[in-house]
Order: structure tokens, then sequence, then C-alpha cells
């Protein structure tokens, strides 16, 4: 029994004829493939595709806010542990590690602490904290929670500032203004865990949870841990994650 040459060419629909799912014809194989996009370009630094925020500056910009905000977190709790170092059993240690105390002519009842570091003058009271440099001020308004840039000559005064006084800026250039105060932040604290030990803010922690825990951020080590990463990756760095992060010994 001999075997029909099998026809070559397409079988008409028409004639009941149906393709295996999944089966294309040579034109329209040929067809796919010249109407292929280009592959999307990736960024050199993290192998992300055009959504990566050093690839495209819109998205940069982005992610550098959000990544502004998630500082602006850690530094709200950063707040409440300077709190718990002023009443110090061992006195007062901000004044230990330098800062100048004086009364404020704001808020009454409250005190302002002074700092000159590396250049910079940092400023502390229990509702803002500033960072005066040449180049650019920024305050730390705690209500809002937020970085701003400082715009008058005069520095800031708790319960006096005005709204005018505060400016909303690019991220790059509010990154670039935080920088100073954030390095001051990293100091301090390797200078508290040198005096102290770690355990210290780990309690201070803890405690922090127990009186706000929606406000609470990373433990102290992660959380230093993730601000120096932030000064050396800027909008390259990843968010912080509250649920992965490594238990403070």
């Amino acid at each position: 029994m001999t075997r029909e040459p099998r026809q070559l060419g397409l079988l008409n629909r028409s004639q009941g004829a149906s393709r295996r799912p999944g089966a294309t014809s040579l034109h329209s194989s040929f067809a796919h493939h010249e109407a292929r996009p280009k592959a999307p370009k990736t960024c050199s630094i993290c192998a992300s595709l055009t959504n990566c925020p050093q690839a495209d500056p819109d998205a940069k910009a982005r992610v550098l806010r959000t990544l502004l905000r998630d500082c602006a977190a850690g530094f709200y709790q950063q707040m409440y542990f300077l709190g718990k170092d002023v009443v110090h059993d061992r006195g007062n240690q901000l004044k230990d590690f330098g800062f100048v105390r004086t009364p404020t002519r704001g808020t009454e009842g409250t005190s302002c602490y002074t700092l000159e570091h590396d250049a910079q003058t940092i400023e502390l009271y229990g509702s803002c904290a500033c960072c005066y440099a040449h180049a650019a001020s920024v305050a730390f308004i705690r209500t809002r929670c937020r970085f701003y840039g400082w715009l008058p000559q005069d520095r800031c005064v708790a319960g006096l500032w005005e709204e005018d006084d505060l400016e909303v800026t690019a991220p790059e250039a509010m990154f670039e203004s935080v920088k100073p105060l954030l390095h001051w932040w990293l100091d301090y604290e390797a200078w508290v865990g040198q005096r102290h030990g770690h355990t210290y803010r780990q309690l201070c922690f803890e405690e922090w949870r127990k009186v706000n825990k929606r406000r609470s951020w990373l433990p102290p080590q992660d959380a230093l841990r993730w601000v120096d990463e932030f000064l050396t990756k800027g909008c390259a760095h990843c968010r912080p994650d509250k649920a992965q992060a490594k238990p403070s010994n």
C-alpha cells in the first residue's frame, strides 16, 4: 500500500481544516518576528528594565521621593530616642555629646539643643529638627513627619515658624540637603552604641513600640544600616521592609 504524498500549502478553513493549537504558519511566524518590539533597555546598575529609576529620570524622582518619606519615618522614631537620651540615668546624653542647651523663645517650657558638626549646625527641639549648611538648610517637622527645605536666613524656632518658611523641594535637591543631618544621625548613634551598648537602644525601641506601634520603624541596628545604604545608593536603594527586619542582638 502506497501513501499519497502530502500536499504543501495551507488548507482552506472553509473546508473544515483546523490548525493544531498553538501552531502558526510560516508567514505569520515571520510577520510576528518582524513586528516584535525591541527589548527594553536595562539599567547598568541594577539590571532592571526601563522602569528602573536609573533609566527613567521621572521614575528616579518618584522613587527618591518615596525613600525620603521612608527616611522621615525613621527620623520620627529617632526623635523619640533623643528624648530618652535627654532623661538618661547617667545624665543628658545630648549635652555629653556636645550639644548646648538653651531655653527657647518659642513653645513655653521647651529647650533648644545646638551642635556644630562638620561645618553644619544641628538644632533639635521636641517638635522639629534642623540642619543649617552653607549650600542649603533642611527642617524636619515632627507633626508632619516630613523633611522641608528651610528658606529664611534666621534659624527655625519651634512654635514660631510660618508656612512660607518651608519649601517642598525636588527630591534630588532634598536628598542632598538632608545628607548632613543623616550623617550626624549615624555618627551620634555610633557614639551612643559605644557608650551604652546596643541593648540600650533596643530597649528604647521596644518601649517606643509600646507607646506608638503604628509609628515604629526598623529596629535600631537595621535602621542604621538602611540609612547608611540610603546615603550611598540614593534612589537605587530598596524600601525598608519592617516585616523582614533582622532582630537586633
